[in-house]
This record gives C-alpha cells, structure tokens and sequence, in this order.
C-alpha cells in the first residue's frame, strides 16, 4: 500500500490523477545472463531515475543475474528513494569479499546437518563475493517486515526436472518476502519456511530458512544444465582462487 501511494502522487506529478485502486500494476522485468545482466539492471534502474521513471514501478522481478543486483538493493528497506544503485556500482568496482568470510559460510552451511549442502552453496558464496562483492546473509522474509516504500520484488529460479519434461505450468518458481512457489500451479508455501521440508502439501520438517547468499545461488543459472556447467563452475572457482581455496575447500568437506 505505501508503494501504491508512492506511486499515486507520482502519476499526479506527471498530470494524471486517479484513485488508490486504479493504480496500474507496472512491472520492471529484468532477464538473466550472470554479471551482465547485474550491471545491465543497475544501468536501467539508473537511467529509469534519471527520467523520473522509476516511481512508476509496483514490481520488479528478476531471474539469474538480475537477481543477484536485486539482492543487493534490497538490504535497503528505502533504496530507490536514496543513492543505493551508486554504493552498489562503487561495490562493484571494489575488492571481492575477503576469503575467510566466504570459508566461515561455507563451514556454517556444512555444519548444518538439516540442510541439504551442495554445488549450489558454492555457487552462491561464489556469486555474492566475487560478481557482487558482498554477503546479505538476511532472509527475504526479513524484507516483509520493512514497511517497504520500494517495487515489491520477485526472485525467479528454473525447476529443471520439471522444465526438461516440458510441463510449462511447475517450470517458474518464484520467491518474494511473504510466500514462494509455483505460480503455474497455484503452489505457494510462506517464504520463512524456504529450506523446509514439505510432503503433499504438508510442513513436515521446519528448518531454518535459507539466506540471500544461497537464494541467489539458486536463482543463478549456471547450474542449471547439467554436468558441463558444474565443471565449468569448479573450474572457474579454481582458477580465481587457487590452491589456497582449494586447501580450505577440502577442510571443508572432509570436516
């Protein structure tokens, strides 16, 4: 609602006047393509507030990399009413997040012994420290509880197994800060339970619920298509890091 009211007095401000529900629902929709499509949404938010375009906005919604700039704006309850976009560009040309950091995640996830730990955690470690130089360990259901003045946001991420048998209605999955699921389906389950198990529709098992840190690894592409990719992966990990994360990697899971 304050968005929508936000949006209300832009409208007025650009001569068209209208009531709270009439509102229209416009949405930015950013597409993937890894740390591309992160500066590319940073680069149209930006040129959206420098037209005073971006008041307009109720959603904005991302797969990919675009998620991954999202996460990072949205550690900002009001950023798109301050300089937000510019600290994460600054972050961006900045050093990556120091290893120690990203090994201590990695150790907290392996130590977890409720949650499933796989590709997908270094992905996501991966992702936050190197592309976007900064670990948001909040969970999205943390932002429901802000008193948001910014578009509500939608994370998307693949199902594969359902996307390779072509059932188009369980292939998007989508998380906000109040419910994620299947919207093809009509499947949601509250966002605080992202990481527990469910059975026909039933909360069998609460766990603790996932970081931004893993959602933008889940949400990330480059595990989606199957073994090449997740060599292509480790082997990119290797080759920024060397052996010294190679070293701290096998600590790891042989820990």
């Amino acid at each position: 609602m304050a968005r929508k009211t936000l949006i209300k007095k832009w409208l007025k401000d650009q001569g068209i006047d209208c009531e709270l529900e009439d509102v229209p629902n416009i949405a930015l929709l950013g597409s993937g393509g890894g740390e591309r499509a992160a500066v590319g949404m940073l680069g149209s938010l930006h040129q959206l507030a420098q037209d005073d375009m971006l008041g307009s906005l109720l959603y904005m919604c991302g797969v990919s990399g675009t998620t991954w700039c999202m996460s990072s704006l949205y550690s900002d309850s009001d950023w798109s009413l301050n300089k937000r976009c510019d600290e994460v560009v600054k972050k961006l040309k900045g050093p990556t997040v120091e290893l120690s950091k990203t090994v201590d995640w990695l150790k907290l996830r392996k130590e977890q012994k409720d949650q499933d730990f796989n590709l997908t955690d270094f992905w996501g470690v991966f992702t936050a420290s190197y592309f976007m130089k900064e670990m948001n360990t909040r969970s999205l259901s943390d932002d429901a509880h802000s008193n948001s003045t910014n578009p509500y946001p939608i994370y998307s991420a693949i199902e594969l197994d359902l996307n390779k048998l072509d059932c188009t209605k369980g292939v998007w999955f989508e998380m906000t800060p109040h419910e994620s699921g299947f919207s093809g389906l009509g499947a949601f389950v509250p966002s605080s339970c992202l990481g527990s198990q469910f059975e026909g529709g039933t909360l069998r098992e609460k766990r603790e619920e996932m970081d931004m840190v893993l959602v933008q690894g889940i949400c990330g592409s480059a595990i989606a298509d199957g073994q090449r990719n997740i060599a292509e992966v480790v082997k990119k990990i290797w080759g920024l890091f060397g052996g010294k994360l190679q070293h701290n990697m096998l600590v790891i899971l042989q820990g």
